[in-house]
């Protein structure tokens, strides 16, 4: 298995083959503008990676596939995930090691997807503090957000039961 963050002579560009520029640690970008690769490492502080094929709050709709595009770590081709509706951005996915956003950036990725990154920073905050939490106020918060999330199901089926009449 290949490193492209210590490889000598760079890693190549899957689009142009020119050596990608580390940005920082786990992030290489084509100067060319063809895209940049993220790594786990990086996309976990923002998102969990599984979270980015099945999200239902992603930006973007299935749409044209990425051009063949295999992983910069393992080589293995990478899963197309989503697409702009004027092309704003592409991502092709390796489970294991990262993504490559297609002409875009760390940043246009962060735009597209700020809702899943706001959610999973505010569910890391809830986890820290729950970590230096007494046991029993855990017990009690966790039945409370149990709780809560039944209410909301009771009103949701609710709605649509006044919605039917």
């Amino acid at each position: 298995m290949s490193d492209p963050y210590r490889s000598a002579g760079g890693t190549p560009c899957p689009r142009c083959a020119n050596p990608l520029a580390a940005e920082r640690d786990d992030e290489l970008h084509c100067a060319n503008g063809c895209g940049t690769w993220v790594g786990n490492t990086l996309l976990r502080t923002l998102v969990e990676p599984q979270q980015l094929a099945g999200a239902s709050s992603a930006p973007f709709f299935r749409a044209t596939p990425l051009l063949r595009t295999a992983c910069l770590v393992c080589g293995t081709a990478l899963n197309d995930l989503y697409q702009g509706f004027a092309d704003v951005l592409t991502i092709g996915q390796c489970a294991a090691h990262g993504i490559w956003i297609q002409s875009g950036d760390l940043a246009t990725f962060r735009a597209a997807y700020a809702q899943a990154i706001d959610a999973h920073a505010a569910n890391r905050a809830r986890d820290e503090v729950l970590e230096r939490a007494d046991p029993v106020v855990v017990q009690l918060l966790l039945r409370i957000e149990a709780l809560e999330a039944k209410v909301t199901g009771l009103e949701t089926a609710m709605k649509a039961l006044r919605a039917m009449s």
